[in-house]
């Protein structure tokens, strides 16, 4: 029994790196797909500092669904809907940076109101809203993402159905 043991193990291996593979893969693909919404922006002439407006991140979330629903429904792979989670990772930590960083002696705002006015709003104030840039932009493109695959491995299934 310790050689089916060993050969269930190495299945179980090489099944968990082939998940992360497409897991990455599908990471790479959520930022190529916000990368050709900075693209649309500078075509259609919008593009501006103040990114944090619902335009702007309406962009990335129609591009990055639009890139999900496309490649899970050719491709369908679980790993898809599960990309926003590095992404969620930078947003807590960027929040965590502004809550902790705040100082009443040069903040006219509460904490909590800094911290959303950061990362949710124009009204950016010092950080030229660099933290809505980093922080929250791509956690809105990767979550856009992840139900465009949804969608897209739900229409693959559907497909596949009708074809039996």
């Amino acid at each position: 029994m310790p050689l089916v043991n060993t050969i269930q193990a190495e299945e179980r291996t090489a099944f968990v790196a082939w998940w992360l593979v497409q897991w990455f893969g599908h990471i790479a693909a959520a930022i190529a797909s916000m990368v050709i919404g900075w693209f649309v922006l500078a075509v259609i002439g919008v593009f501006s500092q103040r990114i944090a407006e619902l335009g702007f991140v309406l962009v990335f979330c129609v591009s990055s669904a639009a890139a999900g629903y496309k490649l899970n429904k050719r491709y369908g792979h679980s790993a898809a809907l599960w990309v926003w989670i590095p992404f969620l990772v930078l947003f807590s930590v960027g929040a965590s940076e502004l809550l902790h960083t705040w100082n009443p002696n040069w903040s006219n705002q509460s904490r909590l109101s800094y911290a959303t006015s950061n990362l949710f709003t124009n009204d950016c104030g010092a950080t030229e809203c660099l933290y809505a840039a980093i922080c929250t932009v791509p956690l809105f493109g990767s979550v856009s993402y992840a139900l465009g695959a949804w969608l897209g491995e739900r229409r693959r299934t559907a497909m596949l159905v009708s074809l039996r």
